[in-house]
């Protein structure tokens, strides 16, 4: 009883929003609040890339249609990643919005979970909605994206097969 008093104490003092939550669905109203090692230079260069022209910038929309615009993208990824035969596990962070998703391979399927926090030894792959759509819209090039900070590996180090195939799926005209 104490531990758990001790637990929500914790989440209402420093603000934790739980791990399903994100921006899309109005839990949080600060992107910040769910930071994770890395996004703030994801966001703050995708935020540059943007003003320089260099990515577009999202239509703003509501969160109901922005939430449904991201899973299109987030299971075209998928789709792709089944395609190149993706090995291995990794989560993904869409920074913008605090959107957790995690993608496993299993077999010949790749299984995408929405809201799925990383498991303790997943590399994570953090990213921007507008980095996402350019690499899969083929006006940004896995390499450059890596180059220039809006896409970034965090956490573990992922197995060179993992890169591969997620660059092999992100690649223009897969």
């Amino acid at each position: 009883m104490r531990k758990s008093v001790l637990a929500a104490a914790l989440v209402a003092v420093l603000g934790i929003a739980p791990a399903g939550a994100c921006g899309l669905h109005g839990t949080i109203d600060n992107p910040f609040t769910t930071s994770y090692p890395g996004s703030l230079g994801v966001a703050l260069g995708t935020r540059q890339a943007v003003v320089d022209g260099q990515l577009a910038a999202m239509p703003e929309v509501d969160a109901e249609t922005a939430s449904q615009r991201l899973d299109e993208r987030l299971q075209q990824l998928r789709a792709r990643l089944e395609k190149a035969g993706l090995r291995g596990a990794f989560a993904l962070l869409v920074v913008e919005f605090g959107h957790w998703t995690r993608f496993a391979a299993s077999a010949d399927r790749v299984r995408m979970v929405a809201h799925a926090t990383p498991m303790i030894d997943d590399p994570v792959l953090l990213t921007s909605e507008p980095a996402l759509a350019a690499l899969l819209d083929g006006h940004l090039a896995a390499a450059a994206a890596e180059r220039s900070g809006l896409v970034r590996w965090a956490g573990n180090a992922p197995p060179a097969a993992l890169g591969e195939s997620l660059l092999t799926a992100l690649a223009a005209g897969f």
